[in-house]
């Protein structure tokens, strides 16, 4: 979600469980937020690998706990898909509610997040066997 520009209407900012009137500060403050928390997350998968070659003791166990553990990253994947399918719908009708002319934009996010999905599987399906 971006930040609002300079020219907001502070209606569409309102949460009904607030009872103070939001500030476009607050709204910005939370999109940083989010964002720092998703690059922080993000930003330390790369640290799982090093931690877990030492506590197997070397690559060669690594990668076969990985191999013999590829079904439940590959179930864990199809959960992660299907929760992100299943908000979709709202998603869509929330940005088509405040932006009508988005349909287009939505059509190309929706087309490209299913291909990256179907090529990263393909990918990871032609590497296994």
């Amino acid at each position: 979600m971006n930040c609002p520009e300079r020219s907001f209407a502070p209606e569409k900012l309102s949460c009904p469980r607030r009872s103070h009137p939001p500030s476009l500060i607050g709204h910005c403050v939370a999109c940083s937020s989010s964002w720092r928390c998703w690059s922080l997350a993000c930003s330390s998968r790369p640290s799982w690998s090093p931690s877990g070659i030492l506590l197997l003791g070397g690559i060669e166990p690594w990668q076969q706990w990985l191999d013999d553990h590829a079904g439940h990253f590959f179930v864990w994947r199809l959960r992660l898909y299907a929760a992100v399918a299943a908000a979709w719908p709202w998603v869509r009708r929330r940005r088509l509610a405040r932006d009508p002319q988005s349909r287009q934009q939505l059509c190309v996010i929706e087309v490209l997040g299913v291909l990256g999905i179907v090529l990263y599987e393909a990918s990871n399906w032609l590497r296994l066997y």
